[in-house]
């Protein structure tokens, strides 16, 4: 098992731990389809779990019929209420075996009086019950339309029901996915989402693993409102690595802190283009050490006009300004971004900052001359544009912020 490997499988692990102690956990696979159905279901073999795949919304009908395929359900109502009646499990079940309709129904009543309120206790009175099957029962035949109406349930209630009768360790996974290769609609990618977060608040105990595109969870992120399924849907995020981790391009999970806060300051369409545009160049584009870095100048433009969206920074920076004071060798620093009024300087390093020695010394050089003229330079790499934007932009407010204070005091002190 490779080191990337070992990575999703913790991850799921700990999220598996959340559901052990009863929170709503949606865990979600962002890569390609079939490299995570395989990490999904080789994680569920490892820990002696079935797998019920489904690929469409009716996840609680789906799950049902699966459950009769992959576990003996009369053999789970049955221990559960072995362990509730202190009895052993041969026990209870010859009892049940040798009762007649009539006794095996007067037995369950008086085996759960304080129980049948109790959903999970209802469930197992109807499993053990006359009515659901015969005194040799085979779960696939569970007849679950009428489960749901002599209970006065939908599927979607007593879906969770049935497995709070299952050992907690063997609880099936609900492995969602789709099947065709058709770009998922936004409204698709929401109900899928709604509903698995659905599931997952009614079935705590049940592993949920949604395996989705990162392009299509891009979508659900950038048009779905918030809400409690949103929330689980983003904090299940385990990126699965492909090949493009090789190339220096990043699975679009970096990308969401980023997006959320574009989101949350109301970002105009134009300045969502360009950062899409930056983060296409940054995370996919091939480099090419012949010719000029075109990621990095897409990631200066975007940092720009987000600058310029800014109440604290509009009309603030210059984009390719030269500095008023030339070089000691008379040549004009021309600085990325350029806060002449506060005198601060930000520089972006792309990929061709650190090609070799020389390039990493000019720049080093550049810095020493922006000081020497009294600029404070701050530095941040074109990928954290995208991929760490909130961290950017907290760094050059900050800078912003220090120049402010400081040329306050510089005119008291003149005054």
């Amino acid at each position: 098992m490779d080191r990337s490997t070992n990575s999703q499988r913790a991850a799921l692990d700990r999220q598996q731990r959340r559901r052990d102690e009863g929170l709503p956990t949606v865990s979600v696979f962002a890569g390609p389809v079939e490299a995570a159905l395989r990490e999904a279901r080789s994680w569920a073999n490892e820990r002696g779990r079935a797998v019920i795949e489904c690929n469409q919304a009716e996840l609680d009908r789906v799950w049902l019929e699966g459950l009769a395929e992959s576990r003996h359900l009369f053999a789970d109502a049955l221990s559960w209420l072995a362990e509730r009646l202190k009895l052993p499990i041969p026990e209870l079940a010859q009892r049940l075996e040798r009762a007649t309709v009539f006794e095996r129904a007067t037995f369950l009543d008086a085996s759960l009086p304080g129980l049948r309120e109790d959903s999970a206790a209802k469930v197992c009175r109807w499993l053990l019950g006359p009515s659901a099957h015969t005194a040799e029962p085979h779960d696939a035949a569970i007849d679950w339309d009428a489960a749901a109406a002599e209970l006065h349930w939908s599927s979607a209630r007593l879906a969770p029901k049935v497995a709070a009768l299952m050992p907690v360790a063997h609880v099936p996974v609900l492995l969602a996915f789709r099947t065709d290769r058709e770009p998922m609609s936004a409204a698709s990618v929401q109900t899928m989402a709604t509903n698995l977060g659905r599931f997952a608040e009614s079935a705590p105990r049940v592993p949920v693993i949604w395996v989705v595109e990162p392009s299509a969870l891009d979508i659900y992120r950038r048009s779905a409102p918030a809400s409690r399924a949103k929330a689980l849907i983003e904090t299940g995020v385990i990126a699965l690595p492909d090949q493009n981790d090789v190339d220096g391009t990043y699975p679009s999970d970096r990308l969401a802190r980023s997006i959320a806060r574009l989101d949350a300051d109301g970002a105009s369409d134009q300045l969502r283009r360009l950062f899409d545009q930056a983060a296409r160049l940054l995370t996919g584009a091939e480099r090419d050490e012949t010719q000029d870095d075109p990621a990095r100048s897409a990631a200066e433009r975007f940092l720009f006009e987000r600058l310029e969206s800014l109440p604290a920074t509009t009309g603030l920076f210059a984009l390719n300004e030269k500095a008023e004071t030339p070089s000691r060798t008379g040549r004009p620093l021309e600085i990325d971004l350029l806060a002449q009024s506060l005198r601060l300087a930000v520089e972006i390093d792309g990929y061709f900052h650190f090609r070799n020695a020389d390039d990493y010394r000019r720049d080093r050089r550049k810095d020493f001359e922006l000081q020497r003229l009294g600029y404070l330079v701050v530095r941040v790499l074109a990928e954290d544009v995208v991929v760490r934007l909130e961290e950017t932009l907290e760094t050059i407010l900050s800078a912003v912020a220090l120049r402010r204070s400081s040329n306050r005091r510089e005119h008291v002190e003149t005054r």
